[in-house]
């Protein structure tokens, strides 16, 4: 019986890993799961995107599991992100919340993870130019809606401005992977070449400072912030040196950040950054707050937490409004460990630093190389802005540390395009 079942899944993997060298497949696939959040107010094409996604999960999971049959394995930082949200969803229940949300959402970031594990094996370069593809055009589109709409291109409840991409926080969840998917792109174009391809460097550039732009224009100071780290990344790559500029220092420094900010309050060491640049008071418009009632409600609930609640309970768990906070201010914490510990306790907390560890442990093993680089200086800025923010919608992130695993993949798909003199069709 054993032997039938492996042979129907060799047999269906054949089948599979040719549909996963087709760049048509995985930009359709890559449209599908990464809905734009403009889609959302169009109700006829938000139920399309709602059967297009079942669709499309069903099919990488049915795939996903047909791997793990043939390789008998899987990617630990994908078996630990569907623990993470199997945890959030327990903790959800558990507590009455918003289990449809919770549900729809967990399956959504569980399925892209499985995907990007997926498709980095069989077609990395095929997968770093579809994803590439799609979120270029995303973030482009974004900017013609700012331009266009310089108010908003529609509001809500909560907040009176919201673009194509969503409001202006949450914009970097998908800018950020773009930068991040251009930067890499390029070295995979350039790798083992002796003269620099100056097309997908202007291309990457553009697309950097496209985000930049946008930020800018929104006036969101958290992006602002990780736009611009990312465009002198670029412009200064050579400077970061892997014994200094590593995941694990990254990481050391965004908890000790943490710590200085968020329970000690030492915000007034960077008066200058934060009153002058971002132009915000040292409460942080508001935060300083928001963090002490967070404290508190994880003090009720210290081991498995309150799940993820309706947003009309969380308002009313928060209760806060001052001339910094409007009345949607209190639907997050403000900072990803205070949420992480808010939503799963202790319990998703320790679970959450397995998953920081382990990213660690790839990106230390390939920290000479290039992909590596890059993805540990975009997981760095991200958590630097998760400091003050909580982004909700960042199906990426924990996308990211998947294809930590893959860094040396990009490395010789472009080593293998250099031997054969052949460049990128997208």
């Amino acid at each position: 019986m054993i032997e039938k079942i492996m042979a129907a899944a060799d047999c269906f993997g054949q089948w599979y890993q040719k549909l996963l060298k087709s760049c048509f497949f995985l930009s359709a696939i890559a449209v599908i799961l990464f809905q734009p959040s403009y889609f959302t107010q169009l109700p006829v094409l938000d139920k399309v995107y709602d059967v297009l996604q079942i669709l499309a999960g069903l099919c990488i999971g049915i795939c996903y599991l047909a791997e793990i049959v043939r390789k008998r394995r899987i990617n630990p930082i994908v078996a630990l992100v569907a623990v993470y949200y199997g945890i959030l969803i327990l903790s959800t229940l558990l507590n009455q919340g918003d289990m449809k949300g919770i549900l729809l959402r967990s399956a959504n970031f569980v399925i892209i993870c499985m995907m990007l594990d997926l498709i980095a094996v069989y077609n990395p370069k095929g997968l770093i130019s579809s994803l590439l593809i799609v979120l270029e055009a995303m973030v482009y589109l974004n900017l013609v809606t700012i331009l266009i709409f310089p108010e908003g291109l529609y509001a809500s409840d909560y907040f009176s401005a919201y673009w194509f991409l969503g409001y202006k926080n949450q914009m970097i969840n998908v800018m950020l992977p773009a930068a991040c998917f251009g930067m890499i792109r390029y070295h995979m174009e350039t790798e083992g070449k002796l003269e620099k391809n100056w097309k997908a460097w202007i291309r990457a550039f553009i697309l950097i400072l496209t985000t930049v732009l946008s930020a800018v224009l929104v006036h969101s100071g958290a992006s602002i912030l990780i736009t611009g780290a990312m465009l002198i990344f670029w412009l200064f790559q050579g400077c970061f040196v892997d014994k200094l500029f590593n995941f694990r220092n990254y990481l050391i420094l965004n908890i000790l950040l943490f710590f200085v900010i968020v329970i000690f309050r030492m915000q007034n060491l960077f008066a200058f950054l934060i009153e002058d640049i971002l132009h915000k008071n040292l409460t942080l418009t508001g935060r300083t707050v928001i963090w002490d009632r967070t404290l508190e409600l994880i003090g009720e609930k210290p081991i498995l937490g309150h799940g993820v609640p309706f947003y009309e309970d969380r308002k009313l768990q928060y209760a806060i409004e001052t001339k910094w906070i409007n009345k949607a201010a209190g639907l997050h914490a403000h900072d990803r460990f205070l949420e992480t510990l808010y939503r799963g306790g202790i319990v998703l907390l320790i679970h959450y630093l397995a998953i920081l560890l382990t990213t660690n442990h790839y990106l230390m093993k390939f920290r000479k190389l290039k992909g590596a680089k890059i993805i540990a200086f975009t997981l760095f800025v991200y958590l630097t802005g998760m400091i003050t923010e909580f982004y909700d919608f960042s199906p990426m992130f924990f996308g990211l540390m998947t294809l930590s695993c893959y860094c040396d993949r990009f490395e010789s798909a472009g080593m293998k395009d250099a031997e054969n003199g052949t460049e990128g069709s997208i």
